[in-house]
């Protein structure tokens, strides 16, 4: 399994068999291809004339090798990764020039990191966090990998990068693509295109016979396959000729291509006429016949992903672009296959494949390659990176499909000011007044970790009750630990299994952490809020109005953290504290610098009063500020901000900055997103050992957290009453000038639905569609004996339905892999992620008493697409058949904890008793059992509202559970469905301790998914397909089947269907906001009625039922909240049509003291008239319109 995951296998075809009567290449000096007659059209472009885009190229950073064991770590630093003369450089250097040769041979890595611009990308392979030991050193160079997977991608097209190649022994360039969705399951099966990879050696690097393999060569080739060790890249791969007369791709500028319809693929340099590898029977031969006939792989012992595809499968799916420069490597397993990319024993090459620490015999050998690197300079030297020109992409008009998302940006308009109501010109651009009963999660992200938010703070953050919204204020508070007697041998897991409860930062450990003796466990539980995921701005003002604690070592904090870490990790891209401390003595900073070296004004303040204060800043391209209860008080400036560079000479030349070639005000002249917590203690010096009476800590000690707690008696009493609260009462944002920029990533309001029986998701399974279901990849959940994987093996779909069938492992992994060797989900990148890492649910070291789960089963869920609070949900389902099989359809909370099982069932019974209700936690439920017969098909119904919920079967006539709505269906949900086997949960639903031969308890030595597997002989026989008895095919009958899923609202439903990674962003782009009064409330009306309110939810043939049901229950209330018309001006809402899918609901005023100003962009290829008679609107009408709510989200293609 650690090699399953594998990607990125060289393209190379130096070492390879002959196959020349199979290779299905043509190269260029064989194959010219015919002009297309397609028309094609600019869909993506980049020149990098305005500099390196961070929200269009994230970096991947990782120090896995990419499993090809490289050499380097992929980080975000300007020394890698930079643009100079329109160009974007993707530089290899070396790391000791950051860290020092000890810390290469002793230190430990940690890329973790706590900002998610900056964080690790991939963990497999050890990839984010290694400790050096010995000859296993630490990556031994820097580099960079972009990529788009969040920005842009594309099906069908063409695209040009023109690049000059780096210089330099043992680089290892690459421009490639790879499957946003991976349709067809992890690499290879979803492929993989790679346009260009070559050497860095020069054009005298020569192969075994001669011939030159340097960088005056490149090759190109296709990826795919049914397994990580059956990829049939060597039947699409060529090489290029040598360039003549010892010319190289890095001297020279060249254009390398990549074409790509549903009939024809290639790659090619310079012009199409000039291809490079092209597969002879794309779109005429599936690919799982050619690897067939080219036995790349048997039938008997391999799985067709590509059956449920069209014949060009996997190649009918969109594809992101990648580019990276790598370094050296194994390019695959340890004695695997080859020699490497680059062949051993050749061009004084200064490591073997099979050397036990290839990195450390290359880095200690740098004296022979490094010179190459330098250009005789002592860094790498700029003829050392690849250095692109520009990306550009073309769609083919009428086929192609592309998702750009690249963030919608706004900007300030002087003229949408309504000058006659205001007495500035700014812009009200966020805004919370914590006006509602709770936190708004659409605009606020907690953080859950231990890392202190690199303060190293002696507390954990969480989603509980640590963060809460009471009286109109946002109340933070900080709470002793529940284990607080036992932190020196308890552990605490922050993992999380649900996305609501997923940690945000495993720097230093943040995530998973047991106690010892000397370093306890955090003894504080707390709470950190972030805007990162919902609103980010550059240039403007901020204003926070709070009442700062009094207790000893509270440390509230508000500052802006860069959204897109523009010029690397922190402190290169900036931070800027309004606040952090107490009222006696808070620190106001703004702080900058090179790697590891902070700047920067920072300045002590006290305030002699407990009341509520105001904490703003002022930013400009002239002015950057803090201040406190006007602007005339402020607390901390840079001095000539935007007229020089804040480089600092003594932290070496100008070369060497981060922000070279930039704007003066680098690094504050990039997108930052908005931060709030109460941290406790720390170690970051904040309290000098020194100089801080009482501290009973020391910052330098390993036991810091131990003697904080152990001076409990001193500190805590301190705490008590509400004045230990950060309490806050607004925050505001305002854009100030026409430099201002700001943007909403993708959080949505959600207005309530005032309709009932308005369809909002559906699906009745044509294919299965990402966009839709994202697969769950974890393993053991509840302690069960099944890895969720994502293989069309275990979920697929056939005849319209949705088939979710759990394989034996051993079928899809080998035999050899379920008791040895290291399975390892992590992924490395997010399509193949692992999506629950709690409990170890991402790596498991197997042995023959503690083996790997010894089923793969399959759970897809709708977190990431579609999620509603309120509604009714009908699910059409078959229900498995087969000893020990656990099928589920839940309802879980996005926000909160808990779960709703709609259905679960025994496949011991044939799934004849069905369980339903609502659990609270692991161990507390609320469950009706119910029989149906056994492997009948069924429409599973949930409806429910703000008080009460009724569960059915096919009708609602047949009541399955009913009762008042539980605390986990008051929150926004989403929808899983899951073939889970055994496991070892008490609870009652779960558990199957009342059947009689269940092969595993809790005693043996072996673990019980090990006892189950060696049981196999008993529960087989219940889940073989009986015409085959193979051994090893499960029967259709073992699978959960979904046929169709459908959503429909009730009276107060709120939905959305989310951005997905790599959608668009849907914004209030259309819309400018004016400042409003802080003394207005938004208008509403609550309205109630008697009973459940739920008959409105059904057809008019069921509504009898419903109502018979109300009379059961009328002693609870609804509350059901409308949009409320409070101005009559314009009515914009008759522009749009009543079956657009972003319709805009009536007017939501929060601010009917002053005018409105509203501005909308208007596309349409409809009616130029209705834009025309807008515009008219806007620029007369009497009154003008705030910003207005909308119901839905566009649906994505």
């Amino acid at each position: 399994m650690e090699q399953q995951m594998l990607k990125k296998r060289s393209c190379s075809i130096d070492h390879l068999d002959p196959l020349d009567t199979m290779r299905l290449f043509v190269s260029a000096t064989l194959f010219a291809a015919a002009a297309s007659t397609k028309e094609e059209y600019l869909i993506f472009q980049d020149d990098f004339n305005s500099g390196f885009d961070l929200s269009v190229w994230k970096h991947d950073i990782t120090l896995g090798g990419n499993g090809n064991r490289e050499f380097q770590v992929y980080v975000n630093s300007r020394n890698n990764s930079y643009v100079k003369d329109g160009k974007l450089h993707l530089r290899a250097t070396l790391t000791d020039e950051a860290y020092g040769r000890d810390s290469i041979e002793h230190g430990v890595m940690d890329l973790w990191g706590t900002s998610p611009y900056s964080s690790c990308s991939s963990p497999q392979f050890t990839g984010c966090r290694k400790e050096a030991n010995g000859f296993d050193i630490l990556p031994p160079v820097q580099s960079a990998r972009v990529q788009t997977m969040e920005s842009f991608s594309f099906k069908y097209g063409r695209v040009e990068v023109k690049t000059k190649l780096p210089q330099g022994d043992w680089l290892w360039p690459g421009i490639w693509m790879m499957a946003k969705d991976n349709r067809y399951g992890p690499w290879p099966s979803s492929g993989e295109l790679d346009i260009m990879e070559s050497r860095g050696n020069g054009p005298m690097y020569t192969d075994d016979k001669g011939d030159p393999i340097g960088n005056n060569r490149f090759s190109a080739c296709f990826h795919f396959g049914p397994a990580w060790n059956k990829d049939g890249y060597p039947l699409a791969v060529n090489d290029t000729k040598a360039l003549p007369n010892n010319r190289s791709y890095g001297n020279e500028f060249h254009t390398f291509g990549f074409y790509w319809d549903d009939e024809e693929m290639y790659a090619y340099v310079d012009t199409p006429d000039q291809i490079v590898t092209r597969v002879v029977d794309y779109g005429k031969k599936s690919f799982w016949d050619i690897g067939i006939e080219a036995k790349a792989w048997n039938a008997s012992d391999s799985y067709n992903n590509f059956q449920d595809g069209p014949i060009n499968a996997p190649f009918d799916q969109e594809m992101y672009l990648i580019m990276n420069v790598a370094v050296g490597g194994t390019s695959i397993a340890k004695g695997f296959l080859d020699s490497g990319y680059f062949p051993d024993d050749r061009g004084g090459k200064p490591w073997h494949t099979n050397d036990s620490y290839p990195a450390a015999n290359f880095y200690h050998q740098k004296e022979k390659w490094f010179p190459s690197w330098t250009q005789g300079g002592v860094r790498s030297a700029d003829m050392s990176a690849m250095q692109i020109d520009s990306v550009k992409v073309w769609g083919i008009r009428g086929l192609t499909t592309f998702t750009e998302s690249k963030n919608p940006i706004q900007q300030y308009d002087a003229s949408s000011i309504d000058t006659i109501h205001t007495t500035n010109n700014e812009h009200l651009i966020f805004q919370d007044t914590f006006d509602q009963p709770t936190l708004d999660l659409s605009k606020w992200q907690h953080e859950i970790s231990m890392t202190g938010s690199s303060t190293a703070s002696f507390m954990h953050m969480t989603t509980g009750e640590n963060a809460y919204v009471k009286d109109g204020q946002l109340v933070l508070h900080a709470t002793l630990n529940d284990l607080v007697y036992s932190l020196d041998n308890s552990t605490i897991d922050l993992w999380g299994d649900t996305p609501a409860t997923q940690c945000t930062s495993n720097f230093n450990h943040g995530c998973l952490q047991t106690g010892t003796a000397s370093t306890i466990l955090p003894p504080v539980i707390s709470a950190m809020l972030r805007t990162e995921k919902s609103f980010s701005f550059r240039y403007g003002r901020v204003e926070l109005r709070a009442k700062l604690p009094r207790g000893q070592w509270l440390r509230p904090v508000f500052r802006l953290l860069p959204k897109y870490d523009s010029y690397g990790e922190w402190p290169q891209s900036g931070e800027i504290v309004l606040v952090d401390g107490t009222p006696s003595a808070f620190q106001s900073r703004v702080q900058y610098g090179p790697f590891n070296v902070s700047h920067g004004p920072n300045v002590i303040s006290s305030l002699d009063d407990d009341d509520v204060h105001l904490f703003g800043l002022y930013w400009d391209e002239d002015e950057l500020y803090t201040y406190v209860d006007s602007r005339d008080n402020v607390v901390t400036r840079i001095p000539k901000f935007g007229k020089r560079s804040l480089w600092d000479p003594q932290w070496g030349d100008n070369d060497t900055s981060p922000w070279t070639g930039q704007p003066d005000q680098a690094p504050f002249d990039q997108l930052f997103y908005l931060s709030v917590g109460l941290r406790v203690g720390g170690t970051d010096g904040f309290y000098p050992d020194d100089n801080t009476p009482g501290k009973p800590w020391n910052d330098t000690a390993i036991d810091h957290k131990k003697t904080f707690l152990a001076a409990k008696d001193s500190w805590y009493p301190t705490w008590a009453g509400q004045g230990a609260s950060l309490e806050i009462q607004d925050i505001s944002v305002w854009a100030t000038s026409e430099a201002s920029r700001w943007a909403y990533h993708g959080a949505f309001e959600l207005s309530p639905e005032k309709e009932a029986n308005k369809l909002l998701f559906s699906d009745d399974f044509t294919t299965l569609e990402m966009r839709h279901w994202k697969p769950e990849i974890t393993m053991r959940p509840h302690g069960e004996f099944q890895v969720y994987v994502n293989h069309r093996q275990t979920g697929y779909v056939r005849n319209h339905t949705l088939v979710l069938q759990p394989t034996l492992s051993e079928d899809i992994i080998g035999k050899w892999s379920l008791t040895q060797g290291y399975i390892d989900m992590w992924g490395t990148d997010l399509p193949s992620k692992c999506t629950a890492a709690a409990a170890g649910g991402c790596g498991h070291l197997s042995t023959p008493w503690d083996m790997s789960p010894p089923i793969h089963s399959a759970s897809f869920r709708t977190a990431e697409t579609f999620t509603w609070r309120y509604g009714r949900l009908e699910v059409k389902a078959t229900l498995p058949r087969g000893d020990w099989l656990l099928p589920r359809i839940q309802l879980v909370p996005l926000t909160a904890a808990g779960w709703f099982d709609v259905v679960v069932a025994h496949g011991n019974t044939g799934s004849s008793k069905i369980y339903t209700g609502s659990c609270n936690s692991s161990v507390s439920c609320d469950v009706r059992e119910n029989d149906i017969e056994a492997q009948s098909t069924h429409t599973y119904g949930i409806v429910w509202n703000e008080s009460t919920t009724i569960v059915y079967l096919d009708s609602p006539a047949t009541v399955l559970w009913q009762g008042e709505t539980p605390d986990s269906l008051k929150h926004e949900v989403y929808l899983v469905v899951q073939a889970a086997v055994g496991g070892v949960s008490e609870l009652p639903h779960y558990t199957f301790d009342k059947y009689s031969g269940k092969p595993w308890d809790t005693t043996s030595k072996a673990q019980p998914h090990t006892q189950f597997y060696a049981a196999k002989s008993q529960w087989w026989p219940s889940w073989a397909n009986r015409s085959l008895d193979d051994g090893h095919t499960v029967s259709i009958d073992s699978a959960l089947k979904i046929h169709s899923v459908q959503v429909w609202s009730v009276p107060g439903t709120q939905w959305r269907k989310h951005r997905l990674v790599g959608d668009p962003d849907v914004t209030d782009a259309v819309v400018q906001v004016k400042p409003s009064s802080s003394t207005t409330n938004p208008a509403s009306i609550d309205n109630q009625h008697d009973g459940i309110g739920l008959k409105d939810a059904f057809t008019s043939s069921e509504n009898q039922v419903a109502v018979d049901l109300s009379d059961q229950n009328t002693s609870h209330y609804n509350a059901l909240w409308f949009a409320v018309v409070t101005d009559d001006g314009v009515g914009l809402k008759d522009a749009f049509t009543s079956t657009e899918n972003q319709v805009p609901v009536d007017l939501s005023d929060q601010n009917t003291s002053h005018y409105n100003a509203l501005w909308f962009a208007v596309v349409t290829a409809t009616s130029l008239m209705t834009l025309l008679t807008l515009f008219i609107l806007i620029k007369v009408g009497a009154k003008m319109l705030r910003r207005r709510d909308y119901t839905t989200i566009p649906d994505r293609v």
